[in-house]
């Protein structure tokens, strides 16, 4: 009899330990961790985010069906009989609430990947604005470098003929004054501190097929990339999982085990013993903790939904942009073109002195500005992709494309 009590008690342990048993995402959550660490491990925000999901991840590792073994010994004289008893009690938890205790864990993990994901993301697109305004000031810079080059010849010029009087003292230094302004107005300032993330300005008619810009691709993308909304999605997951282990708690589970070994030295013979203890809960604080936790999944789920129709008007407002960008390349690679072709024909002109330096100025001007637009039209197409990102999660180069195919949303 007794020999039947110990082998159904370790049946019955590795059977709960059997249905404790659930082998966590590993690689899943490793990827996720890396692609939001990528060019900001050194950030103390992800920093601080990447321990708070190690501490997850660790925290994880608590719930255990058998967490420890307690030892008794026990010595005494019956009728001049000594006897020795010693008692293992092993304390069991219900498989079925530990089971749920460990998806609550793995849930609030995921809570935690998805927050660091979103720390990734805002510094991403902290970055990106002003990565934008250092690759625009360099471009800036080298319009400048070439149109000071220019100006300054022609200043040198306007120098020679009023020194041989071909002009008049006043012409001459309403040029220099007028040529001297323009240059010291359009200098742009030094150089700002290099982008920390890799970003470069859009480049015109580079694109292949038009973007996508209907609201529901911009809800299913919002839906599936935001970590905002990945944050709640995970956020609910835990809730429902705390209300499957309240409710789990409402059933009865095996407490403990005792497995006993007695040692008698006269006239009684050793043996072995063993107990069972069951928990039989009534259940009425599981009940309300159930119903907390259902509504708070609920109202998570409602913030989600949120979260997506809050941030689509803005992402199709920054697809408009690129859209305008893009679909007017042709503007833009025609005013370029005319630009070169100016300054081309400016250069002729200085150098063969065809024409007074206030007429190749003029030129040069129209040219200095026609490329100063298309710089501002790629600055306002790189600020919309900074806002498409922070709008959705998703890079301009894997936003969805169709080629030939008309855009339905509003301008």
């Amino acid at each position: 009899m007794r020999f039947r009590l110990r082998s159904l008690i370790l049946a019955f342990v590795i059977f709960m330990v059997a249905c404790a048993t659930q082998p966590p995402p590993v690689a899943e959550r490793q990827q996720r961790i890396e692609r939001a660490q990528k060019d900001l491990e050194d950030d103390p925000i992800v920093q601080a985010r990447r321990a708070a999901v190690e501490a997850a991840l660790a925290k994880e590792e608590r719930p255990k069906l058998i967490d420890g073994v307690e030892l008794r010994l026990r010595n005494d004289y019956i009728d001049s009989d000594y006897q020795i008893r010693t008692l293992a009690r092993f304390e069991l938890r219900n498989p079925i609430e530990l089971r749920a205790d460990r998806e609550v864990l793995s849930a609030e993990t995921d809570i935690e990947i998805a927050r660091l994901e979103e720390a990734s993301l805002e510094r991403r697109v902290e970055f990106c604005f002003p990565a934008v305004e250092a690759l625009v000031l360099e471009e800036r810079i080298s319009i400048y470098v070439e149109y000071a080059k220019r100006q300054k010849s022609l200043l040198e010029w306007n120098r020679e003929l009023r020194e041989s009087g071909i002009i008049d003292e006043m012409s001459g230094a309403r040029f220099e004054l007028a040529g001297r302004t323009k240059l010291a107005v359009r200098q742009p300032p030094p150089s700002v501190e290099p982008a920390r993330i890799s970003i470069q300005l859009p480049e015109i008619g580079q694109s292949e097929g038009e973007l996508v810009r209907t609201i529901d691709q911009l809800r299913e993308q919002v839906r599936a990339h935001h970590p905002s909304v990945t944050v709640r999605r995970a956020t609910t997951k835990s809730y429902l999982r705390r209300a499957e282990r309240a409710r789990a708690r409402r059933l009865p589970g095996l407490k403990f085990v005792d497995l006993a070994y007695e040692h008698r030295t006269e006239r009684s013979r050793d043996g072995v013993a063993g107990q069972l203890a069951f928990n039989i809960p009534f259940g009425g604080e599981a009940r309300a903790d159930v119903a907390r936790f259902e509504a708070l999944g609920r109202q998570s789920r409602s913030e989600a939904i949120a979260v997506v129709d809050e941030q689509i008007m803005l992402g199709l407002r920054a697809l408009n942009d690129v859209h305008d960008f893009e679909s007017r390349a042709e503007e833009w690679r025609e005013l370029q073109r005319l630009a070169e072709n100016a300054e081309r024909i400016a250069d002729h002109w200085r150098d063969s002195r065809l024409a007074k330096p206030s007429r190749v100025a003029s030129l040069l001007d129209s040219a200095y500005a026609a490329r100063i637009a298309v710089l501002e039209a790629r600055e306002l197409a790189a600020g919309a992709q900074c806002t498409l990102l922070a709008m959705t999660g998703v890079r301009l180069e894997a936003w969805p494309r169709e080629a030939g195919s008309p855009s339905i949303a509003p301008n």
